[in-house]
């Protein structure tokens, strides 16, 4: 497999076959359990990730197909399965670089991988500038409510 390449189906013996029908479902299905599912996942809205400057969209990104997950009901461990094939350029690119990822030596939980995308996309200054947003608004708004309160006691 070249670097930056798309990935393809692990487990899929026919995969690089030339003879072998990429539009044949049935034998996709049957070669490789996630595809069938992976094409619900896709058909329900999963967007392929490319990687991402702005944190916002990748912790954005990460919400949705959670939701998609949840609502297919996809138990963790076949999360990160599904994720290694919603990665394409810059993002699967970083995926090849986590130990164990690219000759599949290493299983991760879904927690993991959640850990690892974070901070790859979601740098600790992104994340402290926004808990002090949260804060700032807190205490904006407990200010808010003692003057409100100070003017329904007069």
């Amino acid at each position: 497999m070249s670097h930056g390449a798309d990935p393809q189906p692990h487990g899929n013996p026919n995969a690089g076959n030339s003879n072998f029908n990429g539009n044949n479902a049935e034998s996709r299905n049957r070669a490789n359990p996630y595809v069938k599912d992976f094409e619900k996942l896709r058909n329900m809205g999963a967007e392929l990730f490319k990687g991402a400057i702005d944190p916002k969209y990748a912790l954005d990104w990460i919400k949705e197909i959670e939701r998609i997950f949840n609502l297919l009901e996809c138990p963790d461990e076949a999360r990160v399965e599904y994720m290694y094939y919603l990665l394409r350029s810059d993002a699967y690119d970083w995926w090849l670089t986590v130990p164990g990822a690219q000759d599949r030596t290493i299983r991760y939980t879904w927690a993991e991988f959640l850990e690892k995308f974070r901070k790859q996309y979601v740098p600790d200054l992104y994340v402290d500038r926004k808990k002090k947003e949260f804060l700032d608004l807190k205490q904006q708004r407990g200010q808010l409510l003692k003057s409100m309160m100070s003017f329904s006691i007069v």
